[in-house]
């Protein structure tokens, strides 16, 4: 087993054929990344478990196994470091089933190296935007976990403001509702100077005709 080292990230190259994997890994290496070539499935096993791979070139044929061993390995370990697989053989059924168990891409030798350094380019690329997109998707969970319970603790201090002063009539009603940004109506409410009881409504959103009618109830008539 042969490691070369540059100052990027690691790719796993795993096939037995010395002067294959010598081409590969010079290749690769050229590009900026770490090169860890492997002989066989066993070595490639003992490496995924010490380093953090970016991607797996794997040779279909392997002396203890078949690519399908790996993926199998992978897909157990939950490990979801993309694939691809090079094969002398043309074999459908092979070639199917690796994509079935999660190959990304599949290559026939003779390699066109340049044309298989613009498919890892694209498959990194692809696979750096999907981190990044999952790594989003949680920050955005927690900010609107966060804005829910702030909307939450305000519409409940918001109610009970409201109705400390509202307990004492019966017929009097509140409410209140929390929109993109928390807001809410307020009712203020008290006796004219002839005795007569009034309430002024206070909306922050917009005033709809039904709104007093399930604020209140009938009021019943004062003394003039």
């Amino acid at each position: 087993m042969k490691s070369l080292i540059a100052k990027k990230n690691y790719i796993l190259v795993i096939d037995d054929d010395v002067m294959m994997s010598q081409t590969i890994s010079d290749f690769i290496h050229g590009k900026g990344y770490h090169v860890i070539v492997c002989n066989n499935l066993e070595e490639a096993f003992s490496e995924l478990s010490q380093y953090k791979i970016d991607l797996i070139l794997i040779n279909f044929w392997q002396p203890d196994g078949t690519a399908l061993i790996l993926l199998e390995h992978l897909n157990e370990e939950k490990i979801t470091t993309p694939v691809i697989v090079i094969s002398n053989t043309k074999e459908h059924q092979s070639v199917l089933e690796c994509f079935r168990m999660g190959v990304l891409d599949f290559v026939v030798k003779p390699i066109n190296l340049e044309i298989f350094w613009y498919k890892v380019e694209c498959l990194l690329t692809r696979v750096k935007l999907q981190h990044e997109v999952k790594l989003q998707r949680v920050e955005l969970e927690k900010m609107l976990y966060e804005k829910a319970r702030e909307e939450k603790m305000a519409r409940n201090l918001f109610e009970h403001l409201v109705n400390i002063d509202n307990t004492q009539f019966e017929f009097v009603r509140t409410f209140c509702q929390a929109s993109a940004n928390f807001s809410g109506d307020i009712i203020l409410k008290g006796l004219a100077p002839n005795g007569n009881f009034f309430l002024m409504p206070e909306f922050n959103s917009e005033v709809r005709h039904s709104t007093i009618k399930q604020l209140i109830g009938e009021i019943p008539p004062q003394a003039a």
